[in-house]
């Protein structure tokens, strides 16, 4: 018995191999390039299966290439004892340019990292500036109105006028001494500010504008 079921399966083979569909899958301009992938119903074929028959089931089939300089599929339908070839070309030339990914809105900038000595020293440096200056102009007015120079000069009723006059001047001095601390530390938060790359999230925007002979759109995106 298992030698005629073995006999029967052989018939049976050959009288089913003539209504078995083939494909014959050819490649062309592939020789010698390794970033060529041909599969066939998602099953990647190797060089050596170029050219050769593949029996497959009735029904449609699916051929697809992808290399550096080509992505594409065909799909074939095949008949029941039918015989198909399908040729694929690789195309020559530059690779195919892809697009970056989408980073959702953001983009690159470089940006200058100011200090925080820079507005506390200059604004330090300017107020105290113009405070000497007006501290200044009130000494030199009390010193006009004296009738004398030094304390052993002045008459009694002129010597607090004096005293007044000596405590702006002091304080003249003092404001000037604050503000080129000021400017000093200003300066040096300078020095100390750098470039810093961060990103940013771009948002777009639309405006209309009217004018007296003309109107337009404008957009930023």
């Amino acid at each position: 018995r298992s030698t005629k079921a073995r006999a029967d399966a052989a018939a049976l083979a050959e009288r089913l191999l003539p209504r078995i569909p083939t494909l014959i899958v050819r490649v062309k301009g592939a020789e010698g390039r390794t970033d060529v992938v041909v599969t066939l119903d998602g099953t990647a074929l190797g060089p050596t299966l170029f050219g050769q028959t593949h029996r497959l089931n009735p029904g449609v089939h699916e051929i697809a290439i992808k290399s550096d300089t080509t992505n594409r599929s065909e799909r074939v339908q095949l008949g029941e004892g039918s015989s198909r070839q399908v040729e694929l070309v690789v195309a020559a030339g530059s690779k195919i340019k892809k697009l970056p990914p989408f980073d959702g809105g953001m983009r690159t900038v470089v940006r200058r990292r100011e200090s925080v000595l820079v507005p506390i020293g200059f604004a330090t440096g300017g107020t105290s500036l113009a405070e000497g200056m007006f501290a200044g102009l009130v000494t030199l007015a009390k010193k006009t109105s004296l009738h004398c120079t030094s304390d052993s000069k002045c008459p009694p009723t002129e010597w607090d006028d004096l005293d007044s006059a000596k405590g702006w001047g002091v304080a003249t001095s003092t404001f000037f001494i604050i503000a080129g601390a000021g400017f000093v530390t200003g300066f040096v938060g300078l020095a100390l500010s750098g470039k810093v790359t961060e990103k940013v999230r771009i948002t777009s925007s639309i405006s209309s504008w009217l004018g007296p002979t003309s109107a337009g759109l404008s957009g930023r995106f």
